[in-house]
């Protein structure tokens, strides 16, 4: 593969294969003291690369949707690890929503989806402010926090919680752009 384009993939002999949805692994590191570098530089709205808007504070909607990404979803990245579970838990339940919204891509009546700026950054403060109360804030160089101390890696709740959080689609909190 060389390059993702509207329809579909493209591979090295030029060759394209139209496709509905692609599942790549990006290999994104969201709580090293380096500057995080992902795999595959994804470009999203007005051509703002996926590793800029991941590199200093990366804010995710419910730990699967960045804002200016439009139809682009994350399974495990930033704040979106349950902490208290197995990692596969967390996986799955993240995978049962975007499964959700492949879904409703495939009733025919959406073009995109993306998460709001605003409500992401809302998400982002109050789930902060929980993980700030949390073990993990202690004085310690580790993988879960960036350089400035922000705790990346976690979600602050159990499965639960987040199996409640992402039981609805919440498509209001999103730009859902009709076909």
């Amino acid at each position: 593969m060389v390059e993702l384009n509207a329809t579909g993939v493209v591979a090295a002999d030029e060759s394209e294969t139209e496709v509905d949805v692609v599942i790549f692994c990006t290999g994104y590191a969201p709580g090293t003291p380096e500057p995080r570098r992902v795999a595959l530089d994804v470009v999203g709205v007005g051509g703002r690369s996926l590793s800029a808007a991941l590199a200093d504070t990366p804010e995710v909607y419910r730990g699967v949707a960045i804002p200016g990404f439009p139809n682009y979803f994350t399974v495990c990245g930033v704040n979106g690890v349950v902490t208290y579970a197995s990692y596969f838990d967390t996986a799955e339940l993240e995978t049962h929503y975007l499964a959700r919204w492949v879904q409703r891509f495939a009733e025919g009546d959406i073009e995109s989806v993306e998460a709001r700026a605003d409500l992401t950054h809302d998400y982002n403060e109050a789930i902060l402010a929980e993980l700030q109360q949390m073990s993990w804030t202690g004085n310690c160089t580790n993988f879960y926090k960036n350089r400035e101390g922000r705790i990346l890696s976690f979600f602050p709740g159990t499965v639960g919680r987040m199996r409640r959080e992402l039981r609805d689609l919440h498509e209001s909190e999103y730009i859902v752009t009709p076909r």
